[in-house]
């Protein structure tokens, strides 16, 4: 995975977040699917260096990942959190 698709903002120190729009939609996609499993996500936080945000179910703690640049074999949104169902759903 290559950092923020080679931004050229983080060479001017901290990044200004210009990806936000396109990043919110991965996360509003990881939320739906991470819903219909039973899961309840906290929020994004980003993975220092990289273009990747991490959130874990508040019931059950399993993560998912959204990813703005994946890596071959990667998909921009995966994890046990939208893959496998909440074990702690109601």
């Amino acid at each position: 995975m290559r950092k923020c698709r080679g931004c050229t903002i983080t060479f001017l120190g901290r990044c200004r977040d210009f990806c936000r729009d396109e990043r919110d939609g991965l996360e509003e996609l990881a939320r739906e699917r991470a819903s219909e499993l039973g899961h309840s996500l906290g929020e994004f936080t980003h993975v220092e260096g990289y273009a990747e945000w991490t959130a874990s179910c508040t019931r059950c703690g399993r993560q998912v990942s959204v990813r703005l640049d994946p890596a071959p074999g990667q998909k921009a949104v995966e994890g046990d959190a939208v893959s496998t169902k909440c074990e702690r759903s109601k």
